[in-house]
């Protein structure tokens, strides 16, 4: 056999399952300048098939830089979200700067690791001691302003981590009561805004803010104001709309995310069509709850790379679960039964290659936020209307694809629901699922049984006081686990986390048992390859991994692993 190039010898062994060789060639082949830039994307690709993501980091990294790509840019991200940050390195905040500000990866686990190297900045470091009172200088204040990483993060991304939160809220305090200091560092001062609307305004405010709030002269208010509350509840703010201004003054993206936005919002809810009735009473708590809290309150999603038709992207995932390929004509028809604020649908939509969606939520104003992203990312085969699962019945069509992910579990019946979307699938058609699974909250549970005793209610303000209360007595209540998750940093995600009206949790049994009695197939959990292989190696004899008894073993002994939702796929049979 042989080859054009030395790259087509690295790539055979590749494929041939040969690599030490193919990284030792491709290696040699980089050092002499050979076909650089695939070379390097060859790398970064086998890096990552390696576990090797440090490796694998710098190569996509080396890639880009010679020839820019979505493809290496995903590779950038993922490689970043699997590698230990544990010292300040000035190179790689530089590069994760870049990928945050234009979002190479899913904005959130770009900003757990952006976390990490702000922690490690000698700017930042000194004021992470729970027990400095250390006050900022001006200084400081400027550098921060000017800060590469810190700013693009505050705006992309609710900031998870305690530490850095206590941080924000005493750069937040420091602006307060230096207003002359604020306007100066004009541009920390708009992505703070700009953090605090995305994560709602979590962060407490002490009684000496709020004096000074009420002190702050008309001039000195917005940017500052837009820290504590938002810009469409300030009169002033109607003032400024109306006075000229440089294209790059920071508080136009402030204004258009606290102003402009949910102005568009508020006229496409009060337009949204509605398909179905809203008469069930759990339906009606929980249209209520995400009227007033639409969640997530996300702000940007990655670049994608080319879509591929859904049955391409099965037989890949769960090359051996046997699913048969659908034989529809294009487009393909697809549900999204619970859309909320639009991330999972537009992932979809961009996930896929010849779709038409409907999308489907109780909530307009989570539908209005989802139409609004829709639009602009230039979409145009989403359709948004408001509707009650229990009542899909009335809705005359059947789909290809039902997707519903995070929603049944929060009806009066998740049963109930899921028999429903059933009645609009198509013989043969496919479901992607996702439940809460009751083995691997029970930590929350126990947490929730706590807040429920001490009598915190469920609106914003009760939200905050008891996120503190939690904050402060970590120790005595032994919630640290808590911490850990996204979903405690910002007040809506924290109120679907711990105070909803309605949740339900589920078991694999109880999953396999309703599968069995209606005729659907499992195809796959989608879960990371790491829970993949350990599974794998505990049952052999099962390497489709679609025996859902051996997956509830494997679950009991690691309960953790779904702690974030079973999500998985499959097939009506007749």
């Amino acid at each position: 056999m042989t080859y054009d190039a030395p790259l087509d010898i690295a790539a055979h062994l590749i494929k041939t399952h040969q690599y030490a060789q193919a990284e030792s060639a491709i290696i040699s082949l980089i050092q002499n300048n050979h076909g650089a830039s695939n070379a390097w994307q060859l790398l970064a690709h086998l890096s990552v098939h390696l576990n090797k993501h440090s490796q694998g980091l710098f190569a996509a990294w080396q890639a880009n830089s010679l020839a820019e790509s979505v493809e290496m840019q995903s590779v950038f991200a993922h490689c970043l979200s699997r590698v230990a940050i544990t010292a300040h390195d000035a190179q790689l905040q530089s590069a994760v700067a870049r990928a945050v500000a234009e979002t190479w990866g899913p904005p959130a686990e770009l900003a757990e690791q952006a976390c990490k190297l702000l922690k490690h900045d000698p700017l930042i470091q000194p004021y992470l001691n729970v027990a400095t009172d250390k006050p900022l200088t001006e200084t400081e204040i400027q550098a921060l302003n000017d800060h590469a990483l810190l700013n693009p993060l505050l705006q992309s991304a609710p900031i998870c981590d305690l530490a850095l939160e206590r941080f924000l809220t005493r750069v937040r305090k420091t602006l307060l009561l230096n207003p002359a200091l604020a306007e100066r560092a004009a541009q920390l001062t708009a992505s703070l805004a700009q953090q605090c609307f995305i994560n709602e305004y979590i962060y407490p405010v002490s009684a000496e803010e709020n004096t000074a709030r009420h002190a702050l002269t008309p001039a000195e208010t917005l940017l500052i104001e837009a820290c504590y509350q938002p810009l469409y509840q300030s009169a002033a703010a109607a003032s400024w709309q109306n006075t000229a201004k440089p294209d790059n003054d920071p508080l136009q993206a402030v204004f258009t995310q606290q102003i402009t936005e949910p102005q568009e919002e508020a006229k496409l809810a009060a337009a949204m069509p509605a398909f179905t009735p809203i008469n069930d009473q759990v339906s009606q708590a929980v249209q209520a709850m995400y009227e007033e809290s639409p969640y997530p309150r996300w702000v940007r999603i990655p670049k994608h790379s080319s879509p591929q038709p859904l049955n391409d992207f099965l037989s890949n995932a769960f090359p051996l679960s046997g699913f048969t390929p659908l034989d529809t004509p294009a487009p393909l028809q697809v549900l999204i039964a619970g859309g909320g604020t639009g991330q999972h649908p537009i992932h979809t939509a961009r996930r896929f290659t010849d779709t038409q969606i409907q999308v489907i939520d109780l909530s307009r104003h989570s539908l209005a936020y989802a139409q609004r992203k829709t639009r602009a990312l230039g979409l145009n085969n989403l359709q948004f209307a408001q509707a009650d699962i229990l009542q899909i019945g009335q809705l005359n069509q059947r789909f290809d694809l039902i997707e519903s992910v995070g929603v049944l579990h929060h009806m009066a019946s998740p049963w109930a629901g899921w028999e429903a979307l059933l009645s609009r699938l198509k013989p043969n058609g496919l479901m992607k699922l996702g439940f809460y699974s009751q083995i691997a909250r029970q930590d929350i549970n126990q947490l929730r049984n706590f807040i429920k005793a001490q009598g915190f209610a469920n609106d914003p303000d009760a939200i905050r006081a008891c996120r503190q209360h939690l904050i402060e007595h970590s120790q005595a209540q032994h919630v640290e686990d808590i911490f850990l998750m996204r979903d405690f940093y910002s007040t809506s995600a924290c109120r679907d986390l711990l105070f909803h009206v309605q949740e339900h949790q589920m078991t694999l049994p109880e999953i396999s048992t309703f599968l069995q009695d209606h005729g659907l197939r499992f195809i796959g959990f989608e879960t990371d390859a790491q829970t993949l292989i350990r599974y794998r190696q505990a049952f052999p004899d099962d390497p489709a991994a679609t025996n859902l008894a051996n997956w509830h073993q494997y679950e009991q002994q690691h309960p953790k692993t779904f702690i974030s939702m079973y999500q998985f796929w499959v097939q009506k049979t007749a």
